[in-house]
């Protein structure tokens, strides 16, 4: 699964095993239950890279990366400023939620008799 990361997540390929091992169990709590085998895995391994890019990042910054939307904040007055961070550079976290946008239920059922889809009936 390591090979499949390295692959799949290029930013996240120069990490050592024993990060991208802990990136792929934390990963894994969050697959969507939904989908198929396939696209789980792939769910876990987009989550990971994205999860392996950021402590890469923190780790050469020397400091921790701020949540993904966070633009600055100060401890001072507890405030915090919101926009776009780039916090997603390589797109991994979008990747992982158009997989987990799959699994949101509901719809809006039109049709052209009153009765509906007929699903209660």
């Amino acid at each position: 699964m390591i090979e499949k990361l390295r692959l799949l997540c290029l930013y996240a390929a120069s990490a050592d095993d024993a990060l991208l091992e802990k990136m792929l169990f934390l990963a894994a709590e969050f697959a969507p239950p939904c989908l198929s085998d396939k696209l789980k895995e792939r769910a876990v391994l987009y989550y990971a890279g994205y999860l392996a890019v950021n402590a890469l990042s923190a780790a050469a910054q020397g400091a921790v990366v701020m949540p993904v939307g966070v633009v600055s904040e100060r401890e001072g007055d507890l405030s915090r400023s919101y926009g776009n961070n780039g916090g997603d550079p390589c797109g991994y976290l979008a990747q992982y939620q158009k997989l987990a946008d799959l699994c949101k239920r509901g719809a809006i059922i039109v049709s052209q008799y009153g009765g509906g889809c007929g699903c209660g009936n």
